[in-house]
């Protein structure tokens, strides 16, 4: 029996590689809990619970439509406090576990919210047994006791300056304002309780109206989409696009191949770049656009080894170029593929939040968005935004679809790029379903239209909307 080519030895090899590297990151997430993947639980806790119970805060009379939005979207004020206070539950449970970040402050600042939560929400057997926890601590007891005046005593038990020092020791935001506007009513101070009721509508009323600027830039895509819905057909007919790599795919060996070798370069990029990234709040260029430098690899062994044989560059072989009915088709192509996308994902989400089955709170939560200094984000937000939709999509799409297409049809290579497209994001089961209906979407997408254009734009469109929800509602 004869032995195995050079070529195949190293395929195997590769292949190996990757499996081992990949069994190692599903490994490391054995036993893990979602919040390992946030540098700060406690502090981004702090806002995520700000923004959620101060969101009803001052609740308007509002148009029933727009009170349906708010409850579809994120239940009743009384589901959100339960909610808020099942968050603050686990963030004390894990640091309980975590004593490196367990630190007096932190905990301390935790139980000094779901304090106030309680209070304000008057469940008053719930108050006294976080306050007795908070009595273990000398700054925390104070803070308690601030607490205790403001909502359980009949009478000013403290002086005013007693109160106001143990009100201050919360950190800022809505509980620490909640709590200094109760207790002006025992220390008289009209213009400070005047600034605080001013504060706390002015905050819930611009969380408001940016949902409602966020809801109708959707609305108006999805009308947009089903305007243009019954071009399905012509697309179908007649593609916008004519993209060779479809037209005349490589082998199944051949794409196969640069995808393994892709795959391990960029990882081992990722891991290094990662390595050395610099501080958290501050990383360094190129881990901000770690997803292009490890993209590169790719770029070139799918033009040497794939294109460059067939005479193809990057843009004839996915269609990155003009449309054949110029720009003017581009509105209807994107909004099409934006309501399927969006649509399906949505229905996902909201699905299986309502079906308890939601995602993590912390999973889209971009600590390094909302603490971090601008001029970083910026970077990061560039390869949110720009360099992961475009290397995904050819990657996944151009790359490893394409490969499959060559075996099998096209359903079966749609699903099997979509599934290992979203395994590859460790997300949670929601997550999981909504990047595999994405993935989908823009598989069926690049084969209709022949093109990978409108892919990478609507990708682009969803990184950027949730880049937008961070950056609106918990910067």
């Amino acid at each position: 029996m004869g032995s195995l080519p050079r070529t195949d030895w190293l395929g195997i090899g590769l292949a190996l590689l990757l499996i081992s590297l990949v069994a190692f990151a599903v490994a490391t997430r054995v036993g893990h809990s979602r919040l390992d993947d946030l540098q700060y639980p406690a502090e981004s806790l702090g806002r995520v619970l700000d923004r959620h119970l101060g969101f009803y805060e001052s609740y308007p009379p509002l148009p029933s439509w727009e009170k349906l939005l708010h409850r579809a979207l994120f239940g009743t004020p009384d589901a959100v406090l339960d909610e808020s206070l099942g968050m603050a539950d686990e963030v004390l449970a894990y640091l309980h576990g975590e004593r490196e970040q367990a630190q007096p402050w932190t905990v301390r600042n935790i139980l000094a919210r779901v304090a106030v939560a309680l209070g304000e929400a008057g469940r008053l057997m719930e108050l006294e047994r976080v306050l007795t926890r908070m009595d273990e601590d000398l700054e925390a007891s104070a803070m308690a006791d601030a607490v205790r005046q403001a909502y359980l005593y009949d009478e000013a038990v403290l002086s005013a300056a007693e109160a106001r020092a143990g009100a201050a020791l919360l950190p800022w935001g809505w509980a620490s304002d909640r709590l200094r506007l109760k207790l002006t009513r025992w220390y008289a101070d009209d213009k400070l309780a005047s600034l605080l009721t001013d504060r706390l509508k002015e905050n819930a009323n611009s969380a408001r109206h940016r949902l409602l600027l966020l809801t109708a830039i959707l609305f108006v895509t999805a009308m947009v989409g089903l305007r243009f819905l019954h071009c399905l057909g012509s697309f179908q007919r007649d593609p916008p696009w004519q993209a060779a790599a479809l037209a005349q795919p490589w082998s199944f060996g051949e794409g196969i191949g640069v995808t393994l070798r892709a795959a391990v370069l960029g990882v081992s990029i990722s891991i290094l770049l990662q390595i050395y990234a610099g501080p958290y709040f501050r990383p360094g260029f190129l881990a901000s656009w770690s997803t292009l430098f490890a993209s590169l690899p790719m770029l070139w062994l799918i033009q040497r080894r794939l294109l460059s044989p067939r005479g193809l560059s990057l843009a004839d072989a996915f269609g990155l170029n003009r449309p054949l009915r110029g720009w003017k088709s581009l509105p209807a192509v994107l909004g099409v593929v934006l309501l399927l996308d969006w649509g399906g994902t949505f229905l996902i989400s909201w699905g299986t939040w309502h079906l308890g089955w939601g995602a993590h709170w912390s999973e889209s939560l971009h600590e390094r968005m909302i603490f971090g200094p601008w001029d970083s984000n910026f970077f990061s937000a560039i390869n949110l935004v720009v360099w992961a939709p475009l290397f995904e999509e050819i990657g996944f799409r151009g790359l490893l679809y394409v490969s499959l297409r060559a075996v099998m049809p096209f359903w079966s290579a749609a699903l099997l790029s979509a599934i290992v497209f979203s395994a590859l994001h460790l997300y949670s089961l929601p997550g999981f379903l909504s990047v595999f209906w994405s993935g989908l979407v823009m598989a069926w997408a690049f084969e209709r239209l022949r093109s990978l254009v409108p892919g990478i734009l609507v990708h682009a469109a969803g990184n950027g909307v949730s880049l937008a929800v961070v950056l609106l509602f918990y910067r």
